[in-house]
């Protein structure tokens, strides 16, 4: 800054000087009719312009320099402003563990499909039975059950569940994956729902718990669906993303959703859609149902058809958190890191 200032007053000195040497000089021009500017005239002219060209350079550099000011200032504010953002998030990750976690869901399958549709008019005879004796002629009782405005609790009732190998491991079996990703990194955190024991069969990441596993039974015959409740405590981790350690870390991500390892033949797995899906971590404190846990769970729906799901600050508890510190665009900023 300092040498475009002395170059601009240079400039402007020589400009001066040239013009007052002007108005003191004589045969500037020639003396005939053309009056044509002299070798000297010539020579003061360029002077001249040489001077402007000077001292207008000079200020064109200092009207870029003070752009380049001031857009490496703003670098440097965004920079210390990212930084802030980064130190309040870290700060507030260590308060929202992300494990020990339960999954808690919902799949659906269709009851007529191969395996489960003998099943499914066997248990519905059997609910059908049930209902006329309780119910001892008071109102008409369809024997498809179709309009029964109830889902049917079958794990309370023993002689209701399934007998058969193929629709006991579809129904009262789950190995279902979960699988958590940012839109611009590869690197996946998965876990697996698994019964215990499991966890000496399967490689996974060191534990923060022992692998529990609940499932309720419901079949609904006005839809003609039969409803698995799964209930993962401490699922398998697996993946390569081994920085993931808060519930801060699964917002912005895509859920994606599979059937895990089947020892039955492929043809024997029958089809299900994943309809409602919540985390329980170790902050939610809240009580919760002894009936169905899905109902007492933050837990969202699935669309039907959809496959996949993007992971919200309020789907793991902190929509709160994010708003009281400022956290609301933090999470594409995250994205964008990662």
């Amino acid at each position: 800054m300092i040498i475009a200032e002395v170059f601009k007053f240079l400039g402007v000195i020589l400009s001066a000087a040239v013009a007052v040497y002007a108005t003191r000089t004589d045969h500037m021009k020639t003396s005939d009719s053309t009056g044509a500017l002299t070798r000297k005239g010539w020579r003061v002219i360029t002077l001249a312009l040489i001077g402007v060209l000077i001292s207008g350079g000079a200020q064109l550099f200092q009207i870029f320099d003070v752009i380049e000011s001031s857009r490496k200032n703003q670098e440097r504010q965004e920079q210390l402003t990212d930084r802030l953002e980064n130190i309040s998030y870290q700060a507030v990750r260590q308060y929202y563990p992300l494990e020990p976690v339960a999954l808690v869901y919902v799949l659906e399958y269709p009851m007529d499909q191969p395996f489960l549709s003998e099943y499914a008019d066997v248990v519905g005879k059997k609910i059908y039975d049930y209902l006329v004796e309780q119910r001892q002629g008071r109102g008409a009782t369809d024997p498809s059950l179709k309009n029964e405005d109830v889902i049917f609790r079958l794990s309370s009732n023993e002689d209701w569940l399934p007998s058969t190998r193929e629709a006991r491991f579809n129904l009262l079996e789950d190995s279902t994956s979960f699988t958590f990703t940012m839109p611009t990194d590869d690197r996946e955190l998965r876990f697996h729902s698994a019964r215990k024991g499991e966890e000496e069969i399967f490689v996974s990441l060191p534990l923060k718990g022992t692998p529990q596993q609940e499932i309720t039974l419901f079949a609904d015959f006005d839809r003609r669906v039969f409803l698995k409740e799964v209930t993962s405590q401490n699922p398998l981790r697996t993946g390569d993303d081994l920085a993931a350690v808060s519930a801060l870390d699964l917002v912005g991500r895509r859920m994606d959703w599979a059937s895990g390892a089947s020892i039955m033949p492929e043809e024997a797995n029958s089809n299900w859609y994943l309809k409602k899906f919540g985390f329980i971590f170790p902050f939610d404190y809240a009580e919760r149902s002894t009936s169905r846990q899905i109902n007492s769970t933050r837990a969202w729906g699935i669309p039907d058809g959809d496959m996949s799901y993007i992971i919200g600050p309020g789907d793991v508890g902190l929509a709160d958190v994010y708003e009281e510190l400022g956290l609301s665009g933090l999470s594409d900023k995250q994205s964008e890191r990662n």
